[in-house]
Parts: structure tokens; sequence; C-alpha cells
């Protein structure tokens, strides 16, 4: 038997045996990098953690097509999905990326072999569905890295609730698991939790300091920003950050319920907390659920993640290193504090209670009340009793965290650039129009009020 024939024949047995473990963080602050990390070391788990959203990659290009032209697929595949930092030589943007992600993109990779064993995979066949895709990608790096192909039981694929395509107003469908269920009746499921009010936080932080600020405003756009505002185009750029992000939550938590009030049963839940708080024990309990060897790595003292066999450096809202922009309205960690919050730790797990306001906690505890419930965190205030929406309204007419910076991000402004100071005057100048015209859109627009006020889980 020749050598890509037995490599074909070992693939055929690794498609049939590997079941796919996919990893649903349904608002993507629950630590999905995280997770993965754990498992980089595992002989018995294939993960990859530089890979994200593999399925809903695909499912958004091709949609629900059993199978696709196969030199389509890989043009794709090759050039867009996160595969692409295995399959070419990593470009300057996505070194950067892979460095943002908390890996070393100096790592060591035999992308020839990558190449030539996934096109031989691929490109063989005129058709190929998404799981031979997604199969033929991790089988061509795990033979690059030289792992025992005999010994792997699950690959991890982490993926999203909601498509690129949708939009937080019409919600989320949940594609991505029916199509995962039709590709591999036999994959696992993990749903991974955090509290909401964490995700939350660290989402807005970041989003705050990205965009420039809370509605995404420059000199150059302010009309166009006004517009979007009126016509309530909220979305991860602007122009309300805080608002888009309330809906986000709310929808995406809707939707991983219904899919799982549809397939009781299907999930694994594992909370965000449990791994950091309780890693040990979470983890023997999650090896046994999922019938794989509990890997001694996880004793050691002072345990710190690996991706790709080096130490994870961590990744996060709140990281310099993760941050595009290190001079926004918000304040980042420290750097001797973001690379030791690596491991399981505390620290991540309370940060978020003083990187809210009082008044933030108060209506993020009314608009989260059920997810708070459903997933067993506790309340700091009484908001989930009061259904009442003046009380709302009040709360609202406080400024939100990074909302009106410091004096301090003006004068960093004029340090960096004119253009970049009179863009931040412009944002001090304009703020008496966004900051009331931003709560009477969030708060009254009929789109928002149905998810906010008239939701099916709010009643």
């Amino acid at each position: 038997m020749s050598e890509k024939s037995a490599e074909l024949e070992e693939f055929r047995d690794f498609f049939k045996k590997v079941r796919p473990l996919y990893l649903i963080d349904h608002a993507g602050r629950a630590g999905n990098g995280f997770f993965q990390t754990l498992f980089d070391e595992h002989p018995e788990v294939l993960s990859i953690p530089w890979i994200h959203y593999c399925t809903s990659y695909f499912i958004t290009e091709f949609g629900d097509t059993e199978e696709v032209d196969s030199r389509k697929a890989q043009a794709f595949w090759t050039k867009t999905s996160y595969f692409r930092f295995f399959y070419h030589e990593l470009s300057d943007a996505d070194h950067e990326l892979v460095y943002r992600f908390g890996g070393n993109p100096e790592t060591a990779i035999d992308r020839r072999k990558v190449r030539a064993i996934f096109d031989q995979l691929i490109l063989s066949k005129d058709s190929v569905s998404a799981k031979e895709v997604i199969f033929a990608s991790y089988f061509a790096i795990a033979k690059a890295l030289g792992r025992k192909m005999e010994e792997i039981k699950f690959l991890i694929l982490t993926d999203s609730i909601s498509l690129r395509t949708e939009n937080v107003f019409s919600g989320f469908s949940g594609r991505v698991i029916e199509h995962a269920i039709k590709d591999s009746p036999n994959a696992k499921f993990i749903h991974l939790v955090r509290d909401p009010r964490a995700g939350f936080a660290s989402s807005n932080h970041q989003f705050v300091n990205q965009l420039g600020n809370m509605y995404a405003l420059d000199s150059f756009h302010i009309f166009a920003k006004v517009k979007d505002l009126i016509d309530c185009r909220l979305s991860m750029s602007g122009p309300f950050v805080f608002a888009f992000w309330i809906l986000y939550f709310i929808q995406t938590f809707r939707a991983i319920e219904n899919k799982k009030s549809q397939k009781p049963g299907l999930f694994l839940t594992v909370w965000n907390e449990d791994l950091n708080l309780r890693f040990k024990p979470t983890m023997k309990k999650l090896s046994q659920n999922l019938q794989i060897s509990y890997n001694a790595n996880w004793d050691q003292p002072d345990y710190l993640p690996t991706m790709l066999g080096h130490e994870w450096k961590g990744t996060g809202g709140y990281s310099n290193r993760y941050q595009t922009k290190n001079s926004g309205p918000l304040q980042n960690d420290p750097d001797e504090i973001s690379s030791k919050v690596t491991g399981p730790n505390s620290y991540v797990t309370e940060r978020w209670k003083k990187r809210l306001s009082k008044n933030e906690l108060y209506l993020l505890e009314y608009f989260f009340r059920h997810e708070i419930e459903t997933y067993g965190y506790d309340f700091t205030s009484d908001a989930p009793l009061i259904n009442n929406e003046a009380s709302i309204w009040m709360r609202m007419l406080f400024p939100l965290q990074g909302e009106i910076p410091h004096l301090n991000w003006l004068l960093h402004g004029f340090r960096q650039s004119p253009t970049e100071f009179a863009k931040r005057l412009t944002y001090y100048l304009v703020l008496p129009i966004f900051y009331p015209l931003g709560r009477l859109v969030f708060l009254m627009n009929k789109r928002t009020r149905r998810i906010l006020f008239d939701g099916p889980l709010n009643s």
C-alpha cells in the first residue's frame, strides 16, 4: 500500500472513530479559548486552540447544503477560516492575531505537510461535506504535529449560537447545533456558562475601547451615527455599545435555552466559575462524563494551560495583549496582572464586580434576571423583584462606565496625534446629543422593547 493510500485509510478510520465535541459559548465570553487550552496536551482529545467557529463559518458561506464543490470548499477554507493559520505561512495580520489569542506565532508547524494532506483528502473528490472539510483540517494538523492518531477520541470544535448573517433583533436560530447533529449524530455538546454580568462587563469594556468610545463616534461620521441611532441600527460596531450588548446577551441566552428545551439531555453544562474555582474536581467529573483519562498535568500545583505546546499567555477584553487599542476610555488590567491570570484563578471570577457601577448592576440584574436565575448565580440587588419600568428609566439617567471619559483620555489623544485629539474632542462636544438619544432609542424603540420588556422569557 502506498503512503498516500495508507494516509487515506487512516483518515477514514479517524473520520469514523473520532467524535466532535462541540463547545457552545452562547454569548462568547465564557472562556472557550481557555477551555481549549486545558485539553491542548491531552492525548485523547484533539484541541487546536488557534481554531474557532468551524461549523458557523462553513454554513454561513455554503448554507445547509449536504455537499459542496470540493475546489470551492478548499479555496474558501484555506483563505478565510482559522485553518489558514496552518495552511499558509502567517501573514503580518494573522501573526498579530495569533499573538492576541495568547499564542506563540513562532510555533513550529510543518505547513507543507498540512497542505499536502489536506489537499489530497479534499481535492480527490468532486464534492465534500462540512464534516469532511473540518475533520480533514484537524487530521492534517494533527499529523503535522506528530500526534498519535490512534489515541484520539474527540476533537474540540468551539462555536457560537449566533451566525454573522443573523441579527440581534430577529434573534438567533441555533442552526449550528442542528447542522452539527445532522453531520455527526454521535457528537457531544458542552454548554459553557459564565455569570452574564461578568461576560457583559468584558464585552462592554472591550468594545468601548475598540470602537473608541461608547457611541463609536469620530469627527467624520457624526450625522451617520445619529441616523444609525435614530434608526436603531445597533450592532457590534456601534453606535451604543452598552445597549447592543444587553440585547445580544438576552437573545443568545434565549436561543441556547430554546435549543436545550427542544433537545433535553443533549448538552453537558460546564460553569466557567467551576473551572476557575474548583478546577481539579471539575476536570475529574468532566473526564468521567466524556469517558477519557484524567490528565496528570492538571494536578500540577501551579498548572498553566498551553496553546500548541507553548505556555498560553491569556486573552480577554481587559488584556493589553488582546486589545487593539490600549488608550481607550476604560483602563485595562496592568500587564503584571494579565500575565498571572492565565491558569485557573479566582480573580477572573470577581473582576466584574469592580468594573460595573451600582446603577449598571441594577440594570443588568433586571435585564439578565432569567439567565442569572437559570444558572444559579446570586443577585446583588433587588432589581429582579421590581418590575417597574420607571426605575429602569431612573437608573439609565446616570452615566455608564466609559461613557464620560476622564480628561486624561482627551490629553492622551492630544499626545497621539491632532486627528485623534479632534476625534476625542468631538465626542465630548456631541455627547449631549447622543446621551439622551441613546437612552430614548434603547428604551422606547418597538424592536428593543420587544426584547427588553415583552420577550417570552420576560413575562
